[in-house]
């Protein structure tokens, strides 16, 4: 099992709810699950223990905000980086 890495670098003074989906292998591939929830404080940095077969996407739960792209794809073993803030909107970038 590996994880799933984040890192807050937004200039938010408020958490970032960020919203971690699972793909279920017996539903359509246009449904995933909410699967974990993270509070992130800006500049924090957080690791979700996850199966290396399985599919994720990485969000932000933000009541006034969208993110730009929407839920970004994400694997074990790799970096979300979260940038932004509430006034200019968020963007969540994936490293390897």
């Amino acid at each position: 099992m590996d994880n799933l890495n984040f890192i807050n670098s937004s200039s938010d003074k408020n958490n970032s709810q960020i919203v971690i989906f699972q793909q279920n292998a017996q539903l359509p591939d246009e449904f995933a699950t909410a699967w974990h929830t993270l509070n992130l404080d800006a500049g924090a940095s957080a690791s979700v223990p996850a199966d290396s077969a399985a599919k994720y996407y990485v969000s932000i739960l933000t009541p006034d905000v969208a993110v730009e792209g929407g839920a970004v794809a994400i694997k074990a073993g790799q970096t979300a980086h979260i940038r932004g803030d509430a006034n200019k909107g968020y963007t969540i970038t994936v490293e390897a």
